[in-house]
């Protein structure tokens, strides 16, 4: 049902969702499948369920996942997670700040995803134009960086990331009831 592992909604009710495979074969360790329990754990806490921004089925949708992701991996510390999750080291080039909301994040990789062909085509200018060898590696690796980036934002099958499934999200504002009920599963 999803390919990786996920908390959404399913008849109303608050459901974890796990493909076995991905859980007993893909994760290597007793503890990466910890993390990856807190991980769900923590879209909870932080309310993600009901924070999606923008149109659901948008192509944004993909940019939410990933923000609620950075959102939730600085959090599930000392467990490892997975190669390839999202972390604020990902996008080096953003300067991503610490413990913000998923808005933040959110609006940082949209920012980013616009301006990445520019920031390219500015950059091979650039190294078309240097003649200086250290001034050419920096470059070089900034380029490097960027093209990631795109990549990642792009939702590329080459940017080799690990990411769960939010599709089960809803797309209504969190309510009152809706709050208490996460908040009895969280407690419990």
């Amino acid at each position: 049902d999803v390919p990786t592992a996920g908390v959404g909604l399913k008849d109303q009710n608050i459901c974890l969702f796990v493909n076995p495979d991905f859980f007993l074969e893909s994760l290597k360790t007793p503890e990466e499948r910890i993390a990856i329990l807190k991980h769900e754990v923590l879209h909870l806490v932080f309310y993600h369920l009901y924070r999606f921004i923008g149109e659901k089925n948008s192509r944004n949708a993909y940019l939410n996942n990933l923000a609620a992701d950075l959102v939730v991996n600085q959090y599930v510390d000392p467990w490892p997670l997975p190669e390839g999750a999202i972390l604020l080291n990902t996008f080096p080039r953003l300067n991503l700040e610490q413990e913000e909301e998923l808005a933040y994040y959110y609006e940082k990789l949209i920012e980013a995803k616009s301006s990445c062909d520019q920031k390219l085509a500015t950059l091979s200018g650039k190294l078309d134009g240097s003649s200086d060898s250290a001034q050419k590696e920096e470059f070089e690796k900034e380029i490097q960086d960027w093209q990631k980036m795109k990549d990642i934002l792009e939702g590329s099958g080459n940017s080799n990331i690990w990411t769960d499934d939010h599709s089960k999200w809803s797309g209504d504002p969190l309510d009152e009831i809706s709050r208490q009920q996460i908040d009895n599963v969280v407690t419990k």
